[in-house]
């Protein structure tokens, strides 16, 4: 890896780390999806219920409804009105705003007004708790409100409180499946701003950490976007390459053993169908709409061969990582598959000089990786965006931290959030806990968590917010020992 430095024939070789994938679960076995999505929730529940019931006599022991005779939770169907109880289930959450197939065929009603919402919460929201039994529902008190409007569809609980004469359950406490999350850090990173006309004197990129290793996340290229401005991806590229500032830059950017990028590389036009615009003859309509197939399909090209000539000249320099986004030309379902190597033929023959292994690697959508003896889970941004629709999120590293406290990487899928439906598996439920947790967002964030389990041991989590590249010129390093970060601005 060279560069622009005065200092000649100074070389920084690009270092290597260990790099395993871990995300076999993802992969869908039949192609073809025939049945319901009852058993993902039947094995959701019996799964996260074992995790809860262990945590429940641990933090729950003496308490009413569960004693020490006790082997499981209380079925619903045998809740008695007046007595103490424990109850575990999956959360429904009854929601007035929330768009339903049928609301289409009602009177005034505009389905697409429905979607371009950005909130579905409101006030008169409430919470219903079911297990195989049958289903109950859920009293908050003023002090729980704010409780409905931090939940959504789909995630497993226990619940300890009291049946009433009208068969709702009262709730006096709540217990998730994940490990007690403490937020350490706040909002704030290393940041550096490299402008267009950076020189080798310029002091605003920080002195990198000796024998550190980076791992580089990208999110949201936006290759096809009119509004990008293309300055950007060079500037990018450059940085990347070790063609951008002084050596003190490119001894850091060598340090970089490994790029992620986290979807939505691609932003495929959308051109007006002359059809639905009204046109007058049907010749005239046939003949528009033909037309705008073959330009549609004519840009569509361009840009995937202008992402692929990109991602060519970043492999050349460094391995990468490419995950599938929601508007990426893969499956929409939860878990995304790759994008098919056949669309990036230039990027795809990438081999590693030496070791003779690819240097591009399209992987699914969640993602699971092990660099460097640190464990990397996370998404492309859509159960993030979906729980945002459904549910009050302060901000995203919080919406991160009960990812965690859940234990379970897409809770509102497949009610809201479309997913394959497994049958004898749920592969987003979140085993253990990772080094990194990321996911793809509007704005970087980050913050560092302390997770401790029902035997108290502790285990540091870093959740990560990646920024979309298109919107913000930014993207955000971890570096793998001090597990620090660091965002980069481009400014043009």
């Amino acid at each position: 890896m060279g560069g622009g430095s005065e200092e000649e024939g100074v070389t920084y070789e690009r270092k290597e780390v260990s790099w395993q994938r871990r995300d076999d679960r993802f992969k869908q076995k039949e192609k073809v999806a025939r049945q319901q999505y009852a058993s993902l929730y039947f094995f959701r529940l019996q799964k996260l219920r074992l995790k809860l019931f262990q945590r429940a006599k641990k933090l729950w022991a003496g308490s009413e409804g569960l004693g020490a005779d006790k082997e499981s939770f209380s079925r619903i169907l045998d809740l008695t009105a007046g007595g103490k109880n424990v109850i575990c289930g999956t959360l429904y959450k009854s929601m007035k705003l929330k768009p339903t197939v049928m609301s289409e065929y009602l009177k005034d009603f505009s389905m697409e007004d429905e979607l371009k919402k950005e909130h579905y919460t409101s006030e008169d929201d409430t919470l219903e708790l079911e297990d195989e039994s049958g289903r109950v529902e859920l009293i908050c008190d003023d002090n729980k409100k704010e409780l409905v409007a931090s939940l959504v569809s789909g995630l497993v609980c226990a619940l300890k409180g009291e049946s009433t004469e009208k068969g709702d359950f009262i709730v006096e406490d709540v217990l998730f499946p994940g490990p007690d999350v403490e937020r350490l850090g706040g909002q704030e990173s290393e940041t550096s701003t490299i402008p267009p006309s950076l020189t080798d004197s310029d002091p605003s990129s920080p002195a990198p950490t000796e024998n550190s290793n980076k791992v580089a996340f990208i999110s949201d290229l936006g290759f096809g976007d009119g509004s990008v401005n293309p300055l950007i991806y060079d500037l990018l590229l450059e940085y990347m390459t070790g063609c951008l500032g002084d050596a003190t830059m490119q001894k850091g950017v060598s340090g970089i053993s490994r790029i992620i990028i986290c979807g939505n590389s691609l932003s495929l036009p959308n051109l007006p169908d002359p059809i639905a615009a009204g046109a007058v003859k049907s010749s005239q309509r046939l003949r528009e709409s033909s037309e705008l197939k073959k330009v549609e399909i004519r840009n569509t090209t361009d840009v995937v061969k202008e992402c692929d000539s990109f991602l060519s000249q970043l492999c050349s320099s460094c391995p990468v990582d490419l995950m599938p986004g929601e508007e990426d030309p893969t499956t929409y379902m939860l878990p995304q598959k790759p994008i098919h190597t056949a669309m990036l033929p230039e990027s795809s023959s990438c081999y590693h000089k030496e070791k003779k292994t690819p240097m591009l690697s399209a992987v699914c959508n969640p993602y699971e990786v092990n660099i460097d003896n640190r464990t990397f889970l996370g998404t492309s941004g859509q159960p993030l965006s979906n729980l945002k629709k459904y549910c009050d999120v302060k901000d995203d590293c919080e919406a991160l931290i009960d990812f965690l406290r859940w234990s379970h990487l897409a809770p509102s899928a497949p009610d809201t959030l479309p997913c394959y439906p497994f049958v004898d598996k749920d592969p987003f439920i979140i085993d253990s806990i990772p080094d990194v947790f990321f996911s793809a967002t509007e704005q970087a964030s980050h913050c560092s968590t302390m997770t401790r389990n029902i035997d108290g041991v502790e285990k540091p989590c870093l959740c990560l917010g990646v920024p979309s590249f298109k919107k913000t010129s930014s993207f955000v390093l971890v570096d793998t020992s001090s597990m620090t970060v660091e965002t980069v601005t481009f400014e043009c």
